[in-house]
């Protein structure tokens, strides 16, 4: 939160607003009386008012004197700038030198919601602020709840650096420091951050003293020395960069010798993208030391439900309708049950397509080699895959129809060796009409918009051996945006014989202008002409003609509520069931509620109902409340839940939280946590993690 937002919401407003800059180049003054001695002094009395440039003076009564160039300033002074405002007993502003001293002041920078006293006061020509005896906070007057006291205070570009510092909060001492540095421009600057605490059943007490290092306007360093009562000590680092082509950051956590688990633990994460002009690179790349590091450590950093961790590196350039992509992968198996899969090193991908235009040829061409590796199998190889496609689109302005043929080729050389291939040829036919009708009503004009389609596809069966290992195929699931794609199967270990009808229908409905924004709804089937004889391991043959009908609906009551209900079902049989609403009044008033469902109709396998829900409400400008959990319906238990609750004054804020999260073997772990931050009193305020960013998109099925 910035210091401009938390001061429009909560603290009183400065009488004196900022002045702006950019104003008068040669001093102007108006008083009610004058005396002028030739030479000598000007005397002005009642009502003095002095202006130039960003540079504001008030005083009863002004003695100019005009060898020296120097004013003397008595009763009712204050001095107001962009910066800051100072009242004050004496003062003295030096014209030629561009100078000011004041005594016995008070003063306020409004900005940044800071004020206080001090004994006197120095201004030079560069805003350049030295203070002595200073009593600094961003409190209100009628609620000091914390303060600094200090022998010295210089303040110059946007940093002050506090000298013989005395702590006090609630009006107790509780902290002395010879030395600190703290931002005043609402900017980050080198300097300690708040400290966290939390208590894990687990990890026991867990003090987390973090501090910032500004390296540079595009790079910062953020190193967080971290005490585990019953673990030890360990260090958290994390560096990130923003360049003009792109931005990303590492973080690197170790926990050396860890007395519970008898070993060393760490994680690593790097998150990087760049792009210039045609090119574009990324990194996804994590990586722990032990799969159960996530529920003993850091569960926060990572999906708890994953399998694997990635760990991916790609580079692509596209121009026109060329595109070349080069991909590097590996994962990290994070559960017992999850194997662990294929390294692709490299992955390179090359295609190009024409433009497609009513009622003129197009085509496309695919090519992708992937050199891979296992790491527990020990079986290496190299894989090329060729995709070559001629369509011919046509559209009317009521419907279209694409006829497609491809052709794809896959040939496997196991251990550099053995080479082993097949190929097939697809028919692929695409329709479908555009239908548009219009209703007036006292409400206004309804539109509903209906777009029925036809697809189907036909690739003869070939006989592929399954020696072959899947590098990346998996079986992709039964869904209503399926309905109209041409592959089974992610990946090119397997062609897939293919010979099916899927006819499905898009209905809107909305009013006026909003175009799609109130009801949309899909439903499908797919008609299987024959059995697919091409199978995955483990996958079961469905020997069904046809799916069941897909269906979803989106519907949007209002610009702030949204709800949706889908039914599906993957080639194995597994049925999907899912309803969620969302309210989303503002980023501080959202609320999510979701009910998933999955069961396998031929599997005998554990059925999945599961609620989650997630919101955070901002109850007033002070008060806060965050809330996520998953609860399982089958087992009834409780998978995970968090609480938190946080309260924002005008000068400080501090943050609750509960969690309580299920672990293999139906052991929980829970903790609690607190985080107390004083603003102003802190370098870098967008380290502070709010948890408000909740989402219902993972799903666990247990």
């Amino acid at each position: 939160m910035s210091s401009n937002l938390r001061s429009e919401a909560l603290c009183p407003q400065s009488l004196y607003p900022p002045l702006a800059s950019g104003g008068r180049t040669t001093w102007e003054l108006s008083a009610d009386e004058m005396e002028m001695h030739a030479n000598q002094f000007i005397h002005f009395n009642g009502n003095v008012l002095l202006t130039k440039d960003d540079m504001q003076w008030r005083a009863d009564t002004v003695h100019f004197d005009v060898p020296t160039k120097q004013l003397d300033l008595r009763g009712e002074i204050t001095y107001h700038s962009t910066a800051i405002i100072v009242i004050a007993d004496t003062a003295t502003h030096n014209i030629k030198e561009k100078k000011s001293v004041l005594h016995n002041a008070s003063f306020t920078m409004p900005q940044h919601n800071v004020r206080g006293s001090m004994a006197k006061v120095a201004i030079d020509s560069a805003q350049k602020i030295k203070m002595e005896q200073v009593k600094y906070t961003t409190c209100p007057v009628d609620n000091e709840t914390w303060s600094v006291s200090s022998k010295k205070l210089i303040i110059e570009s946007g940093q002050g650096k506090f000298y013989g510092n005395r702590f006090t909060v609630g009006g107790i001492p509780i902290l002395y420091l010879p030395y600190i540095s703290l931002p005043v421009d609402g900017k980050r600057h080198s300097g300690l951050l708040p400290p966290t605490y939390r208590h894990s059943s687990l990890s026991g007490n867990i003090l987390r003293l973090p501090v910032y290092v500004n390296i540079a306007p595009q790079f910062d360093l953020t190193l967080i020395p971290a005490y585990f009562e019953k673990r030890g000590v360990g260090l958290a680092s994390e560096i990130r960069w923003l360049m003009r082509q792109g931005e990303g950051s590492v973080n690197f956590f170790q926990l050396p010798d860890d007395r519970i688990a008898q070993r060393d633990r760490w994680h690593m994460q790097w998150r990087g993208r760049w792009a210039h002009n045609h090119w574009l690179a990324a990194v996804h790349y994590d990586k722990i030391s032990d799969p159960a590091y996530i529920n003993d450590l850091d569960s926060d950093a990572f999906d708890r439900y994953a399998p694997f961790l990635r760990q991916n590196m790609d580079i692509q350039w596209g121009k026109g309708g060329a595109k070349v992509h080069v991909l590097v992968h590996s994962d990290q198996a994070l559960v017992s049950s999850a194997t662990r899969g294929y390294r692709t090193v490299p992955q390179m991908n090359a295609e190009y397509s024409t433009r497609r235009q009513p009622f003129h040829l197009a085509a496309d061409i695919l090519t992708q080699y992937t050199a891979f590796s296992h790491p527990t199998t020990e079986i290496d190889g190299d894989r090329f895959y060729t995709q070559m496609g001629v369509h011919y689109p046509m559209r009317w302005r009521g419907g279209f129809l694409t006829p497609s043929l491809r052709w794809k080729h896959i040939t496997h050389r196991l251990d550099h060796s053995a080479t082993i291939s097949t190929d097939a040829p697809s028919l692929i036919i695409d329709g479908g009409f555009f239908m548009h009708a219009r209703h007036r009503s006292s409400r206004g004009v309804w539109h509903h918009a209906i777009e029925p389609r036809v697809f189907y596809i036909r690739t003869p069966h070939r006989t592929q051996d399954n020696a072959v290992p899947l590098i990346d195929t998996d079986l992709l699931r039964v869904d209503p945006f399926a309905l109209f794609r041409a592959n089974v199967f992610a990946g090119y270990d397997r062609i897939s014989d293919d010979h099916r009808l899927s006819l499905g229908i898009v209905g809107r409905l909305w009013r006026n202008h909003h175009y799609g924004k109130q009801i949309v709804w899909r439903l499908g089937q797919i008609f299987y002409l024959d059995e697919r004889r091409v199978l995955l391991p483990n996958e079961q043959p469905n020997r069904n003609d046809r799916s069941p009908l897909l269906a979803q609906v989106d519907y949007s009551f209002s610009p702030i509520w949204r709800a949706r209900a889908q039914y599906h079902s993957s080639q194995n049989n597994q049925e999907f069931i899912g309803m969620e609403i969302h309210y989303w009044a503002s980023a501080t008033r959202r609320v999510n509620i979701a009910y998933r469902s999955i069961h396998n109709s031929i599997v005998a396998a554990d059925p999945s109902d599961q609620i989650l829900w997630a919101g955070i409400w901002r109850i007033n400008p002070r008060w806060q409340i965050a809330v996520r959990g998953q609860y399982d319906w089958d087992h009834d238990r409780t998978l995970a839940q968090q609480i938190g609750l946080a309260y924002n004054s005008c000068c400080w804020k501090i943050q609750f939280a509960y969690e309580r999260k299920l672990l293999s073997g139906n052991r929980a772990d829970q903790s609690f946590g607190v985080r107390f931050q004083l603003w102003g009193a802190a370098t870098r305020t967008d380290v502070v993690d709010d948890r408000d960013d909740f989402s219902l998109n993972s799903y666990a099925n247990h």
